[in-house]
């Protein structure tokens, strides 16, 4: 975080991801709460945008069910307490998103790598930051 804590997000059969917070380089941790992004009991990944320092999640943004779809990402620009602009990446009802990766290049494009299930094949795709802002 900004502030130099650190976030923990976890994957939960509850219907969102739950978060800790250590404010000591990881020797205690926050008691374990409940987030804002539904999500089956599927991995996220939260990373900071190094051009504008906000963070971006990409998760599957589903909390009905156990599915692994969509495949969606957004960004807040509040550490992680609300998030914006989210965006669908994937969205095939039989398909099962997950075991994401982001990097961000020089170009100012964000790299995501994620793996599905359903056609045991993964993907890699190039968005231009600028494209999270877009309100369209």
């Amino acid at each position: 975080m900004k502030n130099g804590d650190i976030m923990m997000f976890i994957r939960t059969t509850a219907g969102v991801q739950y978060f800790s917070f250590s404010k000591d380089k990881g020797e205690t941790w926050s008691p374990v709460e409940p987030g804002n992004l539904k999500s089956p009991c599927s991995p996220a990944s939260i990373a900071r945008i190094p051009s504008t320092g906000d963070l971006i999640v990409v998760w599957n943004d589903n909390g009905v069910d156990q599915k692994r779809t969509p495949l969606n990402i957004a960004i807040s620009k509040d550490e992680g307490k609300t998030w914006i602009n989210n965006k669908i990446l994937e969205n095939d009802p039989n398909g099962s998103y997950c075991y994401t990766a982001i990097h961000f290049n020089d170009k100012n494009d964000i790299l995501i790598g994620y793996f599905d299930w359903s056609s045991v094949g993964t993907t890699l795709k190039k968005i231009p930051v600028e494209w999270l802002y877009r309100t369209e």
